[in-house]
């Protein structure tokens, strides 16, 4: 339950940092959701296979 935890805050500094340079940039947080939810499902695609990589023994 930690890596979720983990997971979770990690996946809120990524969006609070990426929102905070569009707002740098004048850009609308409306127009990066998309960029987000690409990166969002990537990261948790990588960690996910971590995961499964952890659960039969494999340490990277």
């Amino acid at each position: 339950m930690q890596m979720w935890g983990f997971l979770s805050r990690k996946l809120k500094a990524e969006s609070r940092k990426l929102f905070g340079e569009a707002e740098s940039l004048g850009l609308k947080a409306e127009s990066l959701l998309p960029i987000l939810a690409l990166k969002s499902s990537f990261t948790l695609s990588v960690f996910g296979f971590l995961l499964v990589f952890y659960a039969f023994g494999f340490q990277p």
